[in-house]
């Protein structure tokens, strides 16, 4: 957990200093660095398309999903958890009040860093592309505002950034506070394309303008397609032939005065003829010196107890 944090804290300082100091070949550099395979291809005719997942929980999932075993893409993935590298470079441009749901914010602090972190972020990328070809950048959410200027400059370089949206729990009766929200505090999409879930997000985002409507695509989650297809397997497979289920055992206690339900009581011994009046009485057993007609830990006759009996253990 310790070195987690520590690698964390390294490469957060790494990237707000190379932002800070105005670096950004020292920033692809990091970045080209950070950016891991997440699987290889298959054998294409042609060269496979370089596809940037900006990792999270979720994201990485469904891009799998829909692109891994693909021969025609070939996946790519900079860990956005664990390696917040455009949280650290915005953080030297904008001021601190400005995330996700603050993004629209006409103070002049703000739109002077937004210009700067653009200008930063396009050189940055025109480093990054003369170390790696990356064809297109898909990332979980269009409203991180850590990313909000990265699509500007992508789509300005004419490579797609498209926002596969994880979030999209939303029900209709809270459609007008989420379009109050997408509006008024995140403010438009500058990418390509966003994909979500279901039908709802989508009329939520384009009311909210957002994006045009020929630019929100349902595809529903990606990650669930490999459960869909056993259901629809399992559905026209042929049924197993069921088995005759064996009959348990019945519980021969009643035959002696003795509840199955006590089996594990301290009163385990002790008749229950007044609950079950039909139960049989155990045979007789002697106490004493003479037999009796039922159970005892004591003599129950009016004679002495001789020694001669074995006592019960």
């Amino acid at each position: 957990m310790k070195l987690q944090s520590l690698r964390r804290d390294l490469w957060w300082k790494a990237f707000q200093w190379s932002a800070r100091l105005n670096r950004p070949g020292l920033a692809a550099w990091l970045l080209d660095r950070a950016i891991e395979g997440a699987g290889g291809s298959a054998v294409s005719d042609g060269e496979p398309a370089n596809i940037l997942v900006l990792d999270k929980p979720g994201m990485s999932e469904d891009a799998r999903a829909a692109f891994d075993g693909d021969p025609r893409f070939r996946l790519f993935v900079l860990d956005t958890v664990g390696i917040k590298a455009f949280k650290a470079m915005v953080s030297a441009f904008l001021p601190p009040e400005v995330d996700d749901n603050n993004y629209v914010n006409d103070t002049p602090a703000a739109a002077a860093g937004r210009a700067a972190y653009r200008a930063f972020m396009a050189r940055t990328w025109a480093a990054l592309a003369g170390r790696r070809r990356i064809d297109a950048v898909l990332t979980g959410n269009y409203a991180y505002y850590a990313e909000r200027e990265l699509q500007a400059v992508l789509e300005a370089r004419g490579t797609p950034f498209i926002a596969p949206h994880k979030e999209n729990l939303k029900s209709e009766g809270r459609g007008a506070f989420f379009i109050d929200i997408y509006r008024n505090r995140r403010g438009p999409f500058a990418g390509r394309r966003i994909l979500v879930y279901n039908a709802i997000e989508r009329e939520v985002q384009i009311a909210a303008g957002i994006a045009a409507a020929e630019s929100v695509t349902v595809t529903g989650m990606p990650r669930l397609d490999r459960m869909h297809a056993w259901r629809r397997l399992a559905a026209t497979a042929r049924p197993a032939p069921s088995r005759r289920p064996r009959k348990k055992p019945e519980s021969r206690s009643w035959q002696y005065g003795r509840s199955p339900t006590r089996r594990n009581s301290r009163f385990r011994n002790q008749p229950y003829r007044r609950s079950n009046p039909t139960a049989r009485s155990p045979p007789p057993r002697p106490c004493c010196r003479h037999s009796c007609d039922r159970m005892s830990f004591r003599p129950c006759c009016d004679s002495a107890f001789t020694g001669d009996v074995p006592r019960r253990r």
